[in-house]
């Protein structure tokens, strides 16, 4: 398009500010070329993050759990303490819970000793339902624990405890269908063995000593 020219007061077109006048019109032109040029930086970093979003996502009828964090390991486990074997303890049936809502049983199988027998069961049933589906649990939470004290045996690598969970609701889920839902076993108590082996405390075994519904009077013995 052509610019209108510039006129001076007798009418004649004045050279001076014609020329500046396209001067003016080409840098404006090149900023605009400049500004379609540069992409939003919104935009730059919605495609750089898109396909790498780290959000979790918890498990759920969905899918597994995505981008879960992993439990971290207590600091006392490294400690040959009463102390050590219960935070072990805890942290085993912390894991469990992750490692069914993910798949992921590396956490599981460090926290277990290579002898125990109840946590390979466990690690098998993930594994195998792992293959076509996946679980969805709810955390199960701790009530309580009892550490035998470990001079009354006068070991170093072994303790013994008894400690009570509340086992919550799980559902499992093949092919992308729900398979079964699996209701909480409720507040039990349970047995178990740890071992202190390799610098960190880890569970050696496991026994289930009955719910309250089985132990209470009328209950099943």
């Amino acid at each position: 398009m052509q610019n209108a020219p510039h006129l001076c007061a007798d009418g004649s077109e004045n050279p001076e500010a014609a020329s500046q006048a396209e001067v003016s019109a080409r840098e404006a032109a090149e900023g605009d070329g400049q500004g379609a040029a540069s992409s939003d930086p919104a935009a730059e970093d919605s495609e750089v993050n898109d396909g790498d979003d780290t959000t979790p996502v918890p498990a759920s009828s969905e899918g597994p759990a995505q981008n879960w964090p992993v439990p971290d390991p207590p600091d006392e486990i490294y400690d040959p303490t009463e102390e050590g074997a219960e935070a072990a303890l805890r942290h085993w049936v912390e894991v469990r819970a992750y490692s069914r809502n993910t798949g992921d049983t590396e956490p599981l199988e460090g926290a277990s000793s290579s002898e125990c027998r109840v946590c390979e069961s466990q690690i098998d049933n993930i594994d195998g339902m792992y293959e076509r589906g996946w679980f969805v649990q709810e955390p199960d939470e701790f009530v309580g624990v009892w550490v035998r004290p470990m001079e009354w045996d006068g070991l170093t690598d072994q303790a013994e405890a008894v400690f009570r969970v509340i086992e919550n609701d799980y559902e499992g889920y093949w092919d992308g269908e729900l398979a079964f839902e699996e209701a909480g076993a409720g507040e039990g108590a349970w047995h178990s063995l740890l071992v202190f082996e390799e610098g960190s405390w880890k569970v050696g075994e496991l026994a289930f000593l009955g719910s309250d519904e089985e132990t209470a009077p009328g209950g099943e013995e």
